[in-house]
């Protein structure tokens, strides 16, 4: 895969998509996930961890921290607007939507790696033996908290998997207006 400029749109949803499932799986490690899971996914995507992919992830955060909170505000008056009304029916839907899209997401780039690990495809096995890692670390993870929750419904360790997602959908964005900026450095660079 090449370094420079021009991606296809499913290499850029490949690279999305998997800053979205590392930096939730990375959730343990709190904020830093948000820098450890798109770097993650930059790396084993082949591209190069220059100056201006630094400068493009760190203004992609930061948008994404600006871009999801509004998707959040605005959702939720969307919502209200359309009669959803009450302390948890607008934030139950949207986390079941963020949900759906997660999961989606989560199975196919898992999709993606087995149909890779085919000897006749096989083009960035690093990168999905690393996607199945980290499915199963999520799927692990998942089961261990609900669990937990269950025998223990005082415990506020349910809330584990709404920041995860939560950070999943920063590190998605994070990824996709860095990687804009990216394109757009690398452009200036060989003009």
């Amino acid at each position: 895969m090449s370094t420079l400029t021009t991606h296809s749109r499913m290499e850029t949803a490949s690279l999305v998509g998997d800053a979205c499932l590392f930096t939730a799986a990375t959730i343990p490690l709190g904020p830093l996930s948000l820098v450890v899971g798109p770097s993650a996914a930059w790396y084993l995507h082949g591209r190069k961890l220059d100056w201006s992919a630094v400068l493009a992830g760190i203004a992609g955060i930061f948008a994404a921290l600006v871009i999801v909170a509004a998707a959040g505000v605005l959702g939720g008056f969307g919502l209200d607007s359309v009669g959803l009304r009450g302390d948890y029916a607008a934030p139950l839907l949207m986390l079941g939507v963020v949900a759906l899209l997660f999961f989606s997401a989560l199975i196919a780039l898992d999709v993606d790696a087995v149909r890779d690990l085919n000897p006749a495809r096989r083009a960035h096995a690093r990168l999905d033996f690393v996607r199945l890692a980290v499915s199963v670390v999520l799927m692990v993870g998942t089961v261990a908290v609900t669990w937990v929750q269950v025998a223990n419904p005082e415990t506020g360790i349910g809330d584990a998997g709404v920041f995860a997602l939560a950070a999943g959908a920063v590190g998605a964005a994070a990824m996709w207006v860095a990687n804009a900026i990216y394109v757009r450095l690398e452009l200036r660079k060989t003009t």
